[in-house]
């Protein structure tokens, strides 16, 4: 089968309890979901699209990626009308380092609770102070799977989840196809699923 890149990776979806959705716009309605890519300009188009809707409602929106992300969703959020500076200024859209945000809370290879809940934990609640809605995004689960610390990475998403518990919020998690592949440590795809509550099922 021929698979265009603007398409999404064709890739069976295991049994979970999560949610199988369509897309970011059905997945939205989750509190924590995952959408699985193969190209970064795939991601970009999906993930702008995802943050500049909640800007457009007065959402509050926090980006935790790699630095080449941040600039293309940036620069996509401009083509789509965005006024990307004014949403900084006004505290309504902040883009912060993946790789320097985990060094702040990493501890032997491992998330530290106490610090993820002081650091992230404590940003998200001045986001979402008086009740206002925010949406995320975060590449830090990403990054610690490809480099081989998937326990870690899904140590991490399930502190986002106590984190969600605490303070409501939507965020978009994102892993690159090409680090799907079984590994010697047991975990897979369908670890990945289960630490969500929505999973966009790719069937194009």
């Amino acid at each position: 089968m021929v698979r265009l890149p603007n398409k999404p990776l064709c890739l069976p979806i295991p049994p979970t309890k999560a949610k199988k959705v369509l897309s970011w716009q059905s997945a939205a309605t989750c509190d924590h979901f995952v959408q699985f890519y193969r190209t970064d300009d795939y991601l970009i188009d999906c993930l702008a699209g995802f943050i500049a809707e909640g800007l457009w409602k007065n959402e509050r929106a926090v980006v935790i990626a790699t630095p080449s992300h941040r600039i293309a969703l940036e620069d996509r959020l401009r083509v789509k009308g965005v006024d990307v500076l004014t949403s900084m200024v006004q505290s309504q859209y902040l883009a912060l380092d993946a790789h320097e945000m985990l060094s702040k809370f990493m501890v032997r290879g491992k998330p530290d609770h106490d610090a993820f809940m002081s650091i992230v934990g404590e940003l998200v609640r001045k986001m979402t102070e008086g009740g206002q809605r925010l949406r995320a995004f975060g590449e830090m689960v990403a990054l610690l799977w490809m480099d081989g610390h998937r326990a870690a990475a899904i140590e991490l998403e399930g502190l986002w989840n106590e984190l969600g518990r605490k303070h409501s919020f939507t965020l978009f998690c994102a892993y690159p196809a090409q680090g799907l592949t079984p590994s010697s440590d047991g975990l897979s795809l369908e670890h990945i699923c289960d630490v969500h509550a929505g999973v966009i099922s790719l069937t194009a």
